[in-house]
Order: C-alpha cells, then sequence, then structure tokens
C-alpha cells in the first residue's frame, strides 16, 4: 500500500523511547536518558576544564594575565556553551583587566579547544570570574573575629 508524501499513517497508540520510563507515571521523562546526558556533560565540563587549565599554562604569560585558575565549567545540556569560572590572584583591579583580556582572547582559547577537543561542537566560552575563595576566607575571619570575641567557656 502506497501512501501520499507526509501523510503516512502511524500507529494510534504512543509510542516511547529505548529508554527506561517509571511505570506508575509514565509522562515522565525518560530516567535513563536523562542520567546519561547528565553524567555525560560531567564528564565533558572535565574534560573541557583541563584543556582550558592546559591553555592557560601553555599560551599565556603570568606577568600579563596574573595567576589564573580554572575553578569549575558547566555546560549547557547540548554542549554547545560553556560557563568557565576563573579564580584569578589579585586585586579587583587586576581580577577586572584578567577577565577583560580573556574576554578579547576567547576565540583563540576556544580555537585551542577545538584542536584538542574531539567532539562535533567546540562550546562557546563564557568566562566569569570565581570568588568562592574570596567568600570562604571573609567567613573564615569573620568565625575567626567571633572567636576572639566571645568569652572563652568553661566545662
Amino acid at each position: 500500500m502506497r501512501h501520499r508524501p507526509g501523510r503516512l499513517q502511524r500507529h494510534q497508540g504512543r509510542r516511547y523511547g529505548r529508554g527506561v520510563y517509571h511505570r506508575r507515571n509514565e509522562t515522565e521523562t525518560c530516567l535513563a536518558q536523562s542520567a546519561d546526558m547528565s553524567v555525560r556533560t560531567e564528564k565533558v565540563a572535565s574534560l573541557v576544564k583541563e584543556v582550558i587549565s592546559e591553555i592557560f599554562q601553555h599560551h599565556f604569560r603570568m606577568e600579563e594575565y596574573g595567576l589564573m585558575t580554572v575553578t569549575e565549567v558547566r555546560m549547557s545540556p547540548d554542549l554547545k556553551t560553556a560557563k568557565v569560572f576563573v579564580s584569578i590572584f589579585g586585586d579587583e583591579e587586576r581580577k577586572k583587566k584578567t577577565l577583560a583580556l580573556l574576554e578579547v582572547e576567547k576565540k583563540t582559547v576556544r580555537g585551542e579547544l577545538g584542536r584538542n577537543l574531539r567532539m562535533k561542537f567546540t562550546p562557546n566560552l563564557m568566562f566569569f570570574l570565581d570568588d568562592t575563595l574570596d567568600h570562604a576566607m571573609r567567613i573564615e575571619d569573620l568565625l575567626n573575629k567571633i572567636r576572639k570575641d566571645s568569652p572563652p567557656q568553661e566545662e
């Protein structure tokens, strides 16, 4: 039986993908596919983090950019965008200057990343300043100040 193009009849029941679904609520997303994607995304993010760290070591001079460390990379689910969190040693002016220089060199870093990764698409890079260490130091200072100011407790 021939069908007109675009008019192919389908089974009236609902078809599911190859993944594992909950039996109680079949409208939920596939468990196996979502779990695999998050693991894959994490693996790609760690690989991108390693490669970008190597690029920073080999292609950027410390005198010009300062001491930079890639602390975290977050990938989008489609692996086309990477948020790169960078920790920069120095004062606020130095951090802003280095972040601006990274924005200028974004194409160079992306090109090197594409040469070192075997992926269909090289992710677009977005650089962010990671101030987690600054927050941790500030909290530690506050805790030390509280310990100093409080009277010693007797047991």
